[in-house]
């Protein structure tokens, strides 16, 4: 088993903790309460970076390999596509958990990077049955990110 990588929020997040905490504590000891203040600030806000998964690289601009697409070769059957494992952030968002439901027609309930419905496209070739239930990785092509998909009937 592997180790993984820690996502920039919670690097950020030990290192304001690991610096804020002992400095606080010690200006506390020594009576500058201003700068306790200060470093306590900077507690908060490495707790606000880890709960809230604050990523300063999210894509703002259109990036061509990240195009988003609002359908897929079409299923036949309506399915559910859940991301089940992420290793890296997604500069999109996604996450482990989100899902996706795509109707008989290929059509997606929201919007899906190219490079994710070009990976779900192996598991929708017919026979689409023997498929259903398969674990689809997709590698970004914008770095050492990966989020694996699984593909299942829609309820």
């Amino acid at each position: 088993m592997g180790t993984a990588k820690m996502s920039f929020g919670q690097v950020a997040y030990l290192l304001v903790l690991g610096v804020a905490i002992p400095i606080a504590v010690w200006h506390i000891a020594a009576g500058l309460y201003h700068l306790a203040l200060i470093a306590a600030f900077a507690t908060v806000v490495g707790v606000a970076i880890e709960v809230t998964g604050w990523n300063p690289w999210r894509v703002s601009k259109a990036e061509p390999e990240l195009e988003l697409m609002d359908s897929l070769l079409a299923p036949t059957v309506p399915l559910t596509v859940r991301v089940v494992s992420a290793r890296g952030i997604c500069p999109l968002g996604f996450q482990r958990g989100d899902v996706w439901v795509a109707s008989g027609e290929g059509h997606l309930s929201s919007k899906l990077c190219r490079p994710a419905v070009r990976s779900l496209g192996a598991v929708l070739q017919p026979p689409i049955g023997e498929r259903i239930g398969q674990v689809v990785s997709c590698q970004c092509p914008l770095g050492d990110r990966e989020l694996e998909f699984a593909v299942a009937k829609a309820a």
